[in-house]
């Protein structure tokens, strides 16, 4: 089953300048934001700036296919990509809530703060929805 992307363009600053706003933010495992480009493989391509619109798009692009292709392998007949994929995707979602925790706590007062609590508002609010419909085991 194939799923749709909802592809939004954000705006406002570039991520960059986001990462150079993060202070005294604690790791969320092995990927953290302020050393994110130095964890890539070699040969990965530099993180495109948003100004750069071709490489920025071609980029985004490629992580949202990345991101639901992986998803369609979670559900696949043959046992083992699917549970390297449900493992990778747990990483990726782990470190992302990680991250977005750490900016969400930060003791500023800053628009990045507020963002990302509503996306972590939103997430726990639907959850929610779901509780009791959704079986979760205990880590």
């Amino acid at each position: 089953m194939k799923r749709k992307s909802a592809v939004q363009t954000g705006g406002g600053a570039s991520p960059h300048q986001r990462r150079s706003e993060r202070k005294n933010r604690q790791p969320s495992g092995k990927i953290s934001s302020k050393n994110a480009v130095s964890d890539l493989e070699p040969g990965a391509p530099e993180i495109a700036h948003p100004d750069d619109q071709a490489t920025w798009q071609t980029q985004r692009s490629f992580v949202i296919a990345w991101v639901f292709e992986v998803l369609d392998r979670v559900e696949c007949n043959d046992e083992n990509p699917a549970r390297e994929a449900r493992a990778e995707l747990k990483n990726f979602f782990l470190n992302i809530g990680g991250q977005l925790l750490g900016i969400a706590q930060a003791r500023n007062d800053s628009n990045a703060t507020d963002w990302a609590g509503r996306v972590l508002a939103h997430i726990f609010v639907n959850v929610g929805k779901h509780v009791g419909k959704v079986r979760i085991k205990k880590p």
